[in-house]
């Protein structure tokens, strides 16, 4: 998993302000940060290069909410940035917020909520917004580990506590 900032860092607010309020302007600047962050990974060949990103899918309950999948958006950002394709291989049906379970409760809540729409290339990015106990990363890796032979999990930030 790579990721650009600590969700609890000084910069890590941005990436709540950019999913929770809409303020794009973080948008740019944290994508940025983990575009070079995985550009130094890919020269200093300490991880190999993907052939495209998908991003993890919003149910339309929460598009519905927030007006936009915020992890669509940070995957079109970055494969502008990094001239990579963005693929649509995953949906997603209603579950309930993720926000305040265990990692247990996590996988439990996410049990068939992913589906996934079309075969995977080789090489794969799955990209988030804030990974805290890894479930959905987990959940959509198990969906297309059969068609790659390597998924990355990118994320613009990871909590400091994996529980």
């Amino acid at each position: 998993m790579v990721h650009g900032v600590l969700f609890h860092s000084q910069v890590g607010f941005g990436v709540a302000a950019f999913k929770r309020y809409g303020q794009f302007a973080w948008l740019m600047p944290l994508c940025r940060i983990l575009a070079l962050r995985l550009r130094s990974l890919w020269q200093s060949g300490l991880l190999p290069m993907v052939d495209a990103i998908a991003p993890v899918p919003a149910s339309h309950f929460a598009l519905k909410k927030r007006g936009f999948n915020q992890s669509k958006v940070i995957a079109l950002t970055l494969g502008h940035m990094l001239g990579l394709p963005v693929v649509d291989l995953f949906q997603a049906k209603f579950k309930r917020s993720q926000q305040g379970l265990t990692r247990s409760q996590r996988l439990t809540n996410l049990k068939g909520v992913f589906s996934q729409q079309k075969t995977a290339p080789q090489r794969l990015a799955i990209v988030d917004d804030v990974v805290t106990t890894g479930a959905t990363a987990q959940s959509l890796v198990q969906l297309v580990e059969k068609d790659c032979e390597e998924i990355q999990v990118w994320v613009l930030a990871r909590t400091q506590t994996q529980s």
